[in-house]
């Protein structure tokens, strides 16, 4: 069966199946071979290259196969997001992991801009045989019935080196911010600890006194739960705004990348609202425990799962709790309690069980209130950070499309 994609119908060029531009291959594996990885932003390499932290090690490699630099590799199990490219490593891969050498006359690296495209704008999710983003399958059959455009070699050769070149600049632009950020985000922290930590664990404000009180977060409390599990089909671009863990930031909430549900998911799931002045914990990394406070947004709000919802008591300052959920000691002991063979997550319980200073309100008060001043500048410009890395991010991802669908002129090519 043939599988039209909106790339197909939207270039100028001729059409193929994936299967008359690429075959798949299954190699055995040599014993000096490492494991390569696709990861989901679409570099595919030897692990080690990136990380191999988060990772859970096959103790019998059964199943694996070889891989060799030039491959076009397609995580089956997280193609859906990304997990697509050309490899420029050889080693070994698990067997959710296919391998394809492109036929004559075709440049691996235009097709796999080419996917990348239609993954970032949901199209190969949409092609899952099962209803949750987990157990969606890019398998061989599928690949192989895609309609993908065809355009001539050169011009494939021309767009993907145009891309390598473009992207490479963009990518460096954002590391730069990303890396000011980091910095501001670590500088942001020292502030909190410098000017939170002692006054509740050292007897600060009165030295003749050991560390405050501490409780656990669900003890202090009047609502606290998991946001809600919303299945992908479910997800709308408007209507009732789905927080996730990428809005949570260290103290600050990010407006990047909202999703929406309709009312009726709302009623059918039963969802927990989310309402301004809440406090947002984030179960997963990056980095996992931190938290913010529910902004207005002037739209009615829940959460995803990975995201807790806390609604403190009167007894705990909103803004001071999440000075402290922001400092050092709790994000340490967030990330050393943490599990999880591919992705690092707190449970709820784990959450709810970590500790917090009470000292007396006015005192958190009192401490939020000077503190936030010296914030202020900071979180302005980290916000500006953000936004700024938003945009180059989303001017990539549109270059890229443009480019793959034959939109834009390309040095090269021929009008």
């Amino acid at each position: 069966m043939k599988v039209p994609t909106p790339l197909a119908g939207l270039s100028p060029w001729p059409q193929a199946r994936a299967r008359t531009l690429f075959a798949r291959v299954r190699r055995d594996v040599r014993p000096d071979d490492d494991v390569v990885t696709a990861f989901r932003d679409g570099q595919v390499t030897l692990r080690s290259n990136r990380r191999e932290d988060g990772f859970t090690n096959a103790v019998e490699e059964i199943g694996y196969q070889g891989v060799r630099t030039g491959d076009l590799v397609i995580h089956s199990m997280d193609g859906f997001a990304g997990a697509i490219g050309v490899s420029e490593s050889d080693g070994k891969a698990s067997p959710v992991v296919h391998c394809y050498r492109p036929l004559a006359q075709v440049d691996a690296r235009f097709y796999a801009y080419a996917l990348r495209d239609l993954a970032v704008r949901g199209f190969i999710g949409s092609l899952a045989k099962g209803i949750r983003e987990r157990s969606t399958a890019f398998d061989a059959e599928t690949f192989r019935s895609l309609q993908l455009p065809m355009p001539p070699h050169q011009t494939q050769c021309a767009i993907a080196n145009f891309l390598d070149s473009e992207t490479a600049r963009i990518d460096a632009l954002i590391a730069k911010k990303t890396r000011v950020s980091s910095l501001l985000s670590e500088r942001r922290r020292a502030s909190i600890d410098r000017n939170v930590v002692p006054h509740v664990l050292g007897g600060v404000a009165d030295r003749s006194s050991s560390a405050w009180p501490r409780t656990a977060l669900k003890r202090e409390a009047m609502l606290f739960t998991d946001g809600d599990w919303i299945e992908s089909p479910y997800i709308t671009d408007h209507g009732i705004r789905l927080l996730q863990t990428g809005n949570v930031g260290e103290g600050r909430f990010r407006e990047q990348g909202f999703r929406y549900v309709s009312q009726e998911t709302f009623e059918s799931f039963g969802c927990t609202e989310v309402f301004s002045g809440d406090i947002l914990i984030s179960r997963l990394a990056g980095p996992v425990g931190c938290a913010c406070l529910a902004p207005d947004l002037g739209v009615r709000m829940i959460a995803s799962v990975d995201v807790v919802i806390m609604r403190p008591t009167a007894d705990i300052d909103p803004e001071f709790a999440v000075l402290w959920l922001s400092s050092t000691a709790h994000l340490e002991l967030a990330d050393l309690l943490a599990r999880g063979s591919i992705m690092q997550r707190l449970s709820r319980s784990q959450v709810g069980d970590m500790p917090i200073p009470l000292p007396p309100i006015e005192m958190q008060r009192q401490i939020t209130a000077s503190l936030n001043r010296q914030l202020s500048t900071i979180d302005s410009v980290l916000a500006s950070l953000t936004r700024q890395i938003e945009l180059l991010r989303e001017h990539r991802q549109a270059l890229i499309t443009a480019a793959v669908t034959g939109q834009i002129e390309i040095p090269g090519v021929a009008a």
